[in-house]
């Protein structure tokens, strides 16, 4: 369901706690073994050897060897645990005067802590081998400072209680996108992120670079997606187009300037001007995908619900 690149090594990671590794860019694949059999969602890596998974569960896994091995870092019943008690300081401080809205938060954070771990966490991103951001479910935000030995609750970062599906840096600004139009950005090393109205109120499922200096595209359900330039002043937007009969998962700008976008019906878009138009290729076969990672030959490698599939990027029609 995901993949990064750790060096020369790539990582794939998917359902059933499955970790593969590639070192010959992609034509074959060796599973490693780990700690857990919950569905993995994102990972993401610092140079060759350090990395990071998250997952169902509020599972965070690391490793330092390039992925050859890892360790459960932080799972759901410690994140459940770290809520409650954030909760309850809260409505302490509160007072007699306890907003409804909190009561409501405490009650679901006394559940939450009482049964199984369950809320998933969706993406991560580290800036360095010690900081790192993990988004997930509910609006769960967690940072790290020592490279995931010790985590904390980013409450204070983006005041949500709505699905967070995706963080990720572009030119040097952090943004967080998720559920109900939920667009956030922030400097690096800046715990409070700024919350944007790009107009769409759906679903945003990911968010990626355009080749111009500063532009991104941000994109989601059934096709819909919100384009913009970002500078010092704020964010010029610009209309975007929406594709419709498919909801649109990752994306990524591949080496010649390309933006390529991964979609639900199994299908890669790819736009060579900046987001205007969308070429297709279909894969084979044709199952949802999840993500995607430009090759050095001018491939690109589409992860998703049939597997790993390497495919021509120069195939588009």
């Amino acid at each position: 369901m995901a993949v990064a690149q750790a060096g020369k090594r790539l990582v794939a990671v998917g359902e059933g706690g499955i970790v593969i590794l590639s070192e010959d860019q992609g034509r074959s694949w060796q599973q490693v073994q780990v700690p857990v059999s919950v569905t993995l969602t994102d990972v993401a890596f610092v140079g060759s050897k350090r990395g990071w998974i998250v997952g169902h569960g509020g599972l965070v896994l690391g490793t330092r060897d390039g992925g050859k091995s890892w360790e459960r870092l932080i799972d759901g019943r410690e994140v459940a645990d770290m809520a409650l008690r954030d909760v309850r300081s809260r409505v302490a401080e509160a007072g007699e005067d306890v907003p409804f809205e909190l009561e409501i938060e405490k009650m679901r954070a006394e559940a939450d802590a009482e049964g199984l771990p369950k809320n998933p966490l969706f993406s991560v991103y580290f800036t360095d081998e010690r900081s790192g951001l993990v988004v997930g479910a509910f609006g769960t935000i967690l940072r790290t400072e020592d490279g995931g030995e010790s985590w904390s609750l980013g409450r204070s970062t983006i005041d949500s209680d709505s699905h967070l599906y995706a963080v990720r840096e572009i030119d040097g600004r952090i943004f967080v996108v998720g559920e109900r139009g939920g667009f956030h950005r922030s400097k690096p090393g800046i715990e409070t992120f700024q919350t944007l109205d790009p107009s769409y109120e759906g679903t945003y499922f990911g968010i990626a670079p355009l080749s111009t200096k500063g532009g991104f595209l941000a994109f989601g359900l059934n096709g819909h997606g919100a384009r913009g330039i970002q500078n010092d002043d704020g964010i010029r937007w610009k209309g975007f187009s929406r594709m419709n009969g498919t909801s649109l998962t990752n994306g990524a700008v591949l080496p010649d300037g390309r933006l390529a976008l991964t979609a639900v019906d199994g299908t890669l878009r790819l736009s060579d001007d900046g987001g205007d138009s969308f070429e297709v290729i279909e894969t084979q076969p044709p199952a949802p995908l999840n993500d995607l990672l430009p090759m050095s030959d001018g491939k690109i490698l589409a992860v998703g619900m049939a597997g790993v599939t390497l495919v021509d990027a120069g195939a588009a029609k």
